[in-house]
């Protein structure tokens, strides 16, 4: 289980993300910490002369606290890592990025939804959905299959030089070539 909201409730999704037994934060062989995101603006169409134009694009995330409320260590940890990938820099770090996923279901939380659809975009923008089931999905978050073939553990480990080590094939060439060293 993750751990609990510090204030206000959760969405019937997130309070069954933080109650399953099989998504710990401090687990022996999984650490998974889940927070859900606040806002996201797009600018996608910017002014040159007297044109508008989508060549230049600007996107960022808003994590919005209200009364007062502070980053917890865990919540700032991850937003971290999503600031260090978004603007590219500290080379300390290393983090592979797995791009947005869509969850649909039919109910509110996958424990009253049989069939479940995981979608994942294609190199045009097309969203494509795959049937899942929930044991699919808790693999899906455990990282222990890749979110867009849905097989082959997507971490292998992480070399002494820093590199992750990934699962790398022709269906996903996203991943970039495997770190033999």
């Amino acid at each position: 289980m993750t751990r609990s909201r510090r204030f206000g409730s959760d969405v019937p999704f997130m309070a069954w993300f933080r109650d399953n037994e099989r998504l710990p934060s401090n687990g022996r062989d999984c650490g998974i910490a889940a927070t859900d995101v606040d806002l996201y603006v797009h600018r996608f169409l910017c002014r040159v002369g007297s044109e508008g134009t989508r060549d230049a694009q600007g996107i960022m995330m808003i994590e919005v606290k209200t009364r007062e409320g502070e980053v917890g260590d865990s919540q700032r940890d991850t937003l971290w890592k999503i600031h260090v990938m978004s603007v590219g820099f500290n080379e300390q770090i290393c983090v592979r990025h797995f791009g947005v996923s869509v969850l649909r279901m039919v109910g509110v939380d996958p424990s009253d939804t049989e069939m479940l659809g995981w979608g994942r975009f294609d190199r045009t923008g097309k969203l494509n959905y795959k049937s899942i089931d929930v044991d699919m999905l808790e693999r899906l978050v455990r990282f222990e299959v890749d979110p867009d073939n849905l097989n082959r553990p997507p971490l292998v480990g992480v070399t002494r030089s820093g590199t992750i080590v990934t699962n790398a094939d022709e269906e996903n060439p996203r991943n970039g070539p495997k770190d033999v060293t």
